[in-house]
C-alpha cells in the first residue's frame, strides 16, 4: 500500500469512527465549554481497533495509527494497550513530531491474525474570541518552524514555496 493512500485511508476511518458515534465518552466531569467557561471540562474516551486479517498471503504487517502521544493543554494521552496474537508488536513514534503508530507483524504460518489496539485520551474544548483584535495566543516561532521545515518525502523549495 502507497504511503498517501494509507493516510488518506486512515483519516478517513478516524473521521469515521467520530462521526459515526463509536468513539464513546466514558466520564463527562461537567457540562461541556462555553465561550464564558475559563477552564473546559475534560471528557474521556477509549478507541477499541480490531484487526481480523480474513486471508493472509507470507508475513502479514497491519499499521493502527494512534491518538496525539505527547500531552498538550487540550489533550490527554491516558492508556494503551494491545492484545493479539502477532509475533511482534510494539508503538513507533516519530521522533520530529510526536506521531505515534502502532505496528503488528504475522508470521506466513499464522492462519488467522488479529489485533485489538485500545487506546483512552481525554480532550477538551478550545475556545477562542475569533471577534477579538490580534491573535491572543501567538505560536512560537520554533513550533513554526518545525512544522513548516521540509523532511525527506516533504520538499518546501522550488515550485511549492513559489506557490
Amino acid at each position: 500500500m502507497k504511503r498517501r493512500t494509507f493516510l488518506k485511508t486512515s483519516a478517513r476511518a478516524s473521521a469515521g469512527i467520530m462521526l459515526a458515534g463509536l468513539a464513546r465518552p466514558i466520564r463527562s466531569w461537567a457540562a461541556p465549554a462555553s465561550p464564558a467557561s475559563p477552564a473546559p471540562a475534560w471528557r474521556t474516551f477509549e478507541v477499541i481497533t480490531r484487526l481480523e486479517i480474513l486471508k493472509p498471503s507470507g508475513v502479514t504487517r497491519a499499521w493502527v495509527p494512534m491518538p496525539l502521544l505527547p500531552d498538550t493543554d487540550y489533550h490527554k494521552n491516558l492508556d494503551q494497550g494491545w492484545t493479539g496474537n502477532a509475533a511482534t508488536m510494539r508503538v513507533y513514534r516519530d521522533d520530529k513530531y510526536g506521531a505515534g503508530i502502532f505496528y503488528a507483524e504475522w508470521p506466513g504460518t499464522e492462519a488467522a491474525p488479529v489485533v485489538e489496539v485500545t487506546t483512552r485520551f481525554s480532550t477538551r474544548d478550545r475556545v477562542v474570541d475569533l471577534a477579538a483584535p490580534g491573535n491572543p495566543s501567538p505560536e512560537d516561532r520554533a513550533v513554526l518552524k518545525k512544522y513548516l521545515s521540509s523532511t525527506k518525502f516533504i520538499a518546501t523549495d522550488g515550485i511549492v514555496r513559489k506557490t
